[in-house]
C-alpha cells in the first residue's frame, strides 16, 4: 500500500526519554513510526502537552540515538482508549540537519525499499500459487 504523504512514514520500536524545556516535564516514551520530517511518539502519563513548548528526546539505543534529531515540537496530541487509555503525540524535528538527518535519510529510505521488495515478493508468490 502507498503512502501518500510528502515524507512517508515507517514503523519502529524505539524506547526513548523525552523531557520538555519550558514546563520542566519528562518522562518515557516509544517512537512508533518516523518519517524524515518527524515521528509518532506514544507517551506516558507524565507527559502534558504544549504546543508551545520545545521537547528533547533521548534515545535509549546508542545506534538509533546516532540517526534521530533530539529536538522536537508538539504538532498533535490525542488520547486513544485501547485495552487501556494510550497517548500519543505528532512531533516535528526543530533542528534536523547535518550527519544525523543523513543517516535518518537512509535508514527511512532502507526500510521502505526493503517493505517494497518484500511486497513485490508477496505479490509475485500470490500469482504464481494462483496460477498452478
Amino acid at each position: 500500500m502507498t503512502e501518500w504523504r510528502r515524507h512517508p512514514r515507517v514503523k519502529e520500536s524505539v524506547d526513548v526519554r523525552w523531557s520538555s524545556g519550558f514546563l520542566g516535564n519528562q518522562g518515557n516514551g516509544t517512537i512508533r513510526n518516523i518519517s524524515i520530517s518527524g515521528l509518532l511518539l506514544e507517551v506516558d502519563d507524565h507527559f502534558k502537552p504544549s504546543d508551545s513548548d520545545q521537547y528533547m528526546l533521548e534515545i535509549v539505543d546508542s545506534q538509533m540515538a546516532q540517526m534521530i534529531p533530539r529536538d522536537v515540537k508538539l504538532v498533535w496530541f490525542n488520547r486513544l482508549k485501547t485495552d487501556k487509555i494510550r497517548k500519543f503525540c505528532g512531533m516535528k524535528f526543530t533542528n534536523a540537519e547535518g550527519p544525523v538527518l543523513t543517516r535518518l535519510v537512509e535508514h527511512v529510505e532502507g526500510k521502505r525499499s526493503y517493505y517494497n521488495e518484500a511486497m513485490d515478493v508477496n505479490i509475485i508468490q500470490n500469482y504464481l500459487s494462483q496460477s498452478n
